[in-house]
Order: structure tokens, then C-alpha cells, then sequence
């Protein structure tokens, strides 16, 4: 293993251990100012994940170079959803892309490291989460909690694998949905625009569609919703067709189509070593093939017995858990979903958990795989995959477990954010 695979791991370490102590219910952040806390908490946070930036002078194996191919394929002016050069390589809406090709033409004039640079909005996005988990005053009303759970989120090992290290950038989805449900109350067009460019991003934030449709209030903050969250990705690809003279359907049908990484997380894992131990593939072609509708069918029963129940924030991160418990498909990026929502709903234990239990997987999986293939070398396959999936189960185990304890919760419904408390009343007698 490299040496500066195995500083950047030492690195996560010492981050899993800050998380785990500023997480601790004991524990107490110094009372400062709020342009203090602000200034401390977004120094730290930009600082953890560019300190690992220039740790790691490689990125995902597979990932880094589809950006590099999807770059060069912009900066030629060709339609990246038709050639052959790109196929598996883009399975998202026209945005990222731009990102690929400005961080290559930037690397290609100024001889830094494509790999340092085309992580840099990943690790913006993932900063900005910690912006917004600061001034969520609509969602958590004391500036205390938001300095609290942004801290927390700033020293969180998992996106800082995801950003700086794994160089993706779920982190700009996420952002765009957690602005989307802080403010769905208050500020409707905002929360229906950063839902549009965060499924523009990717397309998981529809996940947390029915959630926000079902707690806008009235009518016409749920159009307004809906209207810009399907205006910012028409407008989106509508410019890209125009750019690049590509077919809009075809741009729509490679975001939607997308179903990979079946057999490595959860239940489907179990369908994955029937198949390598008998060679019968036809379950497994099965669920590869019908997989999606028990994930959406398990969502859907999630959403209308508990998640529509709940306030925004809540209702998402229940969606989001029960989306890990039941999932079909799964990349290890998506990790980082739940972070900033759990934070926000106040579900800091089981937080904890989950990314002492994500870490393991994923310490595993970025050292001897992603980042470099040591597990080839030590294992024959399908082995060395196989350690490395069953190191993901207690992650999975965790997310079951999760999502049955928000589950026998009292399912009550949200006071909306903009309409204060009736105080209890006072007994007498």
C-alpha cells in the first residue's frame, strides 16, 4: 500500500476519533460569538477536507478517469451520452460534467494535478453543508444546536472519504436537498430551485420528493415546488441538447436507467454468493432485473405509514435510512446521504453507529480497492470482493436497526417552521 494511502487512512483515523468525542453527549463546545463559531466551525471544515486533498495525490481509480474522459469529451464539443468512450462513464443529468472539463483545461494550463483540482467541488459542496447546518434556524431555532451539529459534521470521517479522498460529489446533491427541506416553509421557490439542481447533480434527491410535497402547505407552495424543481433540470438539459446537439430523451434515459452495484450491500448480497458459489445466475438476473420495485416498493410503504408523518428534515432522513435498509443498488459514495439529515433530527446516537460501523467499510474498501488495488494482490477474486462486502454488512445491519427505532417512534405530525408553538396548557387543580 502507498504512503500516501496509508497517511491519508491515518488521517480518517484521527477524524473518526474527533467525531466520536465531539459527538459525545458530555462533551461542550466553548460559548463564543456566533461570528466566532461560525469562522472556527468553517475553518475546520475546510481545512480537514483540503489537508486531505493534498494528503492524497490519487483518487478513485475509476471514478478520476471517468471524469477525465467525460472532460476531454466536453472540451471537444461531443455529446458524452453517445459515445462509446463514455458508456457506464456518466449515468447523471448535464452538470458535473461542466465541472470535469473546467478542472481539466485548468490542470492542463497550470500542471497541478487533475486529481486535486477536479475534488475541489466536492469539497466545496461538502463545506457548504456545513454553511447551511449553521444557519438551519428554521429547523433547530437555538444557534447553539446548529453550531453543535455543524462541528460534528465538519470532523465526520464519511465525507471526507466521499469528497477529498473518492473525489464524487454527492455532497452537491445533498446540500441542495438539505436547503430544500430546512426551508420548505418559509421560503417555497427556494426550496423548489435547490431541489431542481440537486437532482440536475444526481438524481437520488427525488427520494425526498414525497416528503416535501406531502408537508407543503397550501396548494400553491406545493406548485411552486414542483414547478422549480422540474424547471432548473429542463432548463438543464435543454442547454446541454443545444450545446452539444444531442437528443434531450437520451440525456433523460441514461440518468433514469441507471441501476448498478447490485449484490453488494444488504439483502442482494446474499443472491451475489449463491451465484458465485453454485454459477446459477438466473436469481441474480432476476433481481438485477426487478430489484428496483421492491426498493420503491419498500420506500413508498415507508412513506405512508411514517415519513409523511414527520417534518421535512425527519421525514428525509427516515426515507433515507429505510432507503439503505431495503436498497437493491449501492455505491459507497451514497454513504454520506444520511449525515447532515440525522444531525438535524436530532438522532446523534444512532449517527454514531452508523458511521463507526460505515468507517469500517469504508477504510476497507478506499485502502485496498478504490484508491489502490491492494486486495487484488493479497486475495484471489471473487475473495477479496467478498471480504470487502461482508465488511459492509454490520453497516447494512445498522441502517435495519435504525430504521426500525424511527420507526416505533410516535409518528406526530410537524408544527410547519414558520408558525410558532401553542404552549401546553397548565393544569389546575
Amino acid at each position: 500500500m502507498p504512503l500516501a494511502v496509508q497517511l491519508s487512512i491515518l488521517w480518517s483515523l484521527l477524524l473518526l476519533g474527533a467525531f466520536w468525542l465531539v459527538s459525545h453527549p458530555a462533551f461542550q463546545l466553548p460559548t463564543i460569538g456566533q461570528g466566532a463559531a461560525v469562522t472556527l466551525t468553517i475553518t475546520v471544515a475546510l481545512f480537514v477536507r483540503l489537508f486531505a486533498n493534498w494528503l492524497l495525490p490519487v483518487g478513485a481509480i475509476y471514478d478520476i478517469a471517468s471524469y477525465q474522459i467525460i472532460g476531454e469529451l466536453v472540451l471537444a464539443n461531443t455529446d458524452i451520452y453517445t459515445s462509446e468512450r463514455a458508456i457506464f462513464r456518466y449515468p447523471y443529468l448535464p452538470l458535473h460534467m461542466y465541472w470535469s472539463a473546467f478542472a481539466l483545461w485548468w490542470s492542463n494550463t497550470s500542471g497541478i494535478d487533475f486529481v486535486r483540482l477536479v475534488r475541489l467541488l466536492p469539497i466545496i459542496a461538502d463545506v457548504a453543508i456545513v454553511g447551511v447546518l449553521l444557519i438551519a434556524k428554521p429547523a433547530l431555532p437555538a444557534f447553539a444546536q446548529c453550531f453543535r451539529i455543524a462541528f460534528m459534521y465538519a470532523l465526520n470521517p464519511l465525507p471526507v472519504f466521499v469528497a477529498a479522498y473518492h473525489g464524487q460529489f454527492d455532497a452537491l446533491p445533498a446540500v441542495c436537498l438539505l436547503v430544500a427541506a430546512i426551508w420548505l416553509c418559509d421560503r417555497p421557490t427556494l426550496s423548489g430551485l435547490a431541489l431542481g439542481a440537486g437532482i440536475l447533480a444526481k438524481s437520488w434527491p427525488v427520494l425526498g420528493v414525497p416528503v416535501l410535497l406531502a408537508q407543503s402547505r397550501p396548494w400553491r407552495h406545493r406548485i411552486t415546488l414542483l414547478f422549480g424543481m422540474l424547471l432548473v433540470p429542463l432548463i438543464g438539459v435543454i442547454v446541454y441538447a443545444w450545446l452539444f446537439q444531442a437528443n434531450p430523451v437520451r440525456v433523460v434515459q441514461t440518468a433514469m436507467g441507471y441501476n448498478r452495484g447490485i449484490g453488494i450491500w444488504g439483502y442482494t448480497y446474499a443472491f451475489r454468493l449463491w451465484q458465485d458459489l453454485t454459477g446459477d445466475k438466473a436469481v441474480m438476473h432476476w433481481i438485477i432485473a426487478n430489484g428496483r420495485w421492491f426498493t420503491l416498493g419498500a420506500l413508498a410503504i415507508v412513506w405512508w405509514m411514517r415519513a409523511r408523518h414527520e417534518a421535512p428534515v425527519a421525514g428525509i432522513a427516515t426515507t433515507l435510512v429505510s432507503f439503505f435498509a431495503c436498497t437493491h443498488a449501492f455505491a459507497i459514495q451514497y454513504l454520506i446521504w444520511p449525515v447532515a439529515f440525522a444531525l438535524l433530527a436530532s438522532d446523534i446516537q444512532w449517527l454514531r453507529r452508523y458511521t463507526l460501523a460505515a468507517y469500517l467499510y469504508m477504510v476497507t474498501a478506499y485502502s485496498m480497492l478504490i484508491l489502490d488495488m491492494t486486495i487484488i494482490k493479497l486475495l484471489p477474486q471473487p475473495f477479496g470482493d467478498h471480504l470487502i462486502i461482508v465488511l459492509g454488512l454490520p453497516a447494512w445491519v445498522v441502517c435495519v436497526a435504525w430504521l426500525a427505532a424511527r420507526w416505533q417512534r410516535p409518528p406526530l405530525r410537524p408544527i410547519p417552521y414558520n408558525v410558532p408553538a401553542t404552549p401546553p396548557a397548565r393544569d389546575i387543580g
